[in-house]
């Protein structure tokens, strides 16, 4: 069942899909800062999923001890608890991923393909976007494909044999 969820995993990595959190900590003046917004990704369950059925062997040694009182003490004195707290929540999923790949070692031509199936459809999106100078829309927000156009303020463009376009943006 671990390998399903990897697989899954390394298909959607290039997808956006999550929810943020608003709570009053993640607002400056009374704006939303997506940064600061903890955010749950489709990524993140499946990573969640993976370890449930194939959690890594873990060494607890001094070292590991001094890094957690280290990010213990940084949460503590950080100007934001809750977004450091997330964050190195973030890390710890991380590191965890990477104990998983190096214990079960999956074969390098699988997370290729898995990897490639993500790349192909990310690529489309965005070539699609280019073509049409604006987000492609409909279902492709599932996958994280923000609405935007080339006179969509703060979006990134660029000269093109002298006339401006829209960078692409994917998901």
């Amino acid at each position: 069942m671990h390998k399903l969820f990897f697989s899954l995993l390394l298909a959607l990595l290039p997808t956006q899909l999550g929810y943020h959190f608003w709570p009053e900590w993640a607002m400056v003046l009374g704006r939303r800062v997506d940064y600061l917004s903890p955010t749950f990704y489709l990524t993140d369950i499946l990573i969640f999923l993976l370890l449930l059925f194939k959690f890594p062997k873990l060494r607890i040694t001094a070292a590991t001890l001094g890094v957690l009182l280290f990010i213990a003490i940084n949460i503590y004195f950080a100007a934001s608890p809750w977004v450091a707290a997330h964050k190195w929540l973030k890390v710890l999923e991380y590191i965890l991923l990477g104990l998983y790949m190096i214990q079960t070692k999956p074969k390098f031509s699988s997370v290729i393909f898995f990897l490639s199936i993500g790349v192909l459809y990310s690529s489309a999106i965005a070539i699609g976007q280019f073509l049409l100078q604006h987000s492609l829309g409909g279902p492709l927000w599932f996958l994280g494909e923000r609405t935007f156009s080339a006179d969509t303020p703060g979006i990134a463009r660029t000269s093109l044999w002298g006339r401006e376009v829209l960078r692409p943006y994917a998901t």
